[in-house]
């Protein structure tokens, strides 16, 4: 049994291939906005939405990357917004 597994992994490596996904930023919303001269009106906006409530949230308006993926024959290609986990 521990040799199958080992070379099932061993299999595993020698397949194993890179796969990478072409990201670019998406810019800023906050400075999109401020370069629009809508900052204020924006967080004016928001501010007459808030609610009250425990759950703590808070937006930082900062870069977010898209990538670019491809999926089907032919292929379609799609953009997605990556997760960074914060």
């Amino acid at each position: 049994m521990k040799t199958l597994f080992v070379l099932a992994a061993i299999v595993a490596v020698l397949y194993a291939e890179v796969f990478q996904v072409p990201i670019h930023s998406a810019g800023s919303k906050r400075a999109q906005l401020m370069n629009k001269g809508q900052w204020p009106a924006y967080i004016k906006k928001i501010s007459s939405h808030a609610a009250t409530g425990s759950q703590p949230f808070i937006d930082y308006y900062d870069d977010f990357y898209l990538g670019i993926i491809s999926l089907g024959t032919p292929k379609q290609n799609f953009t997605i917004v990556l997760d960074t986990g914060r």
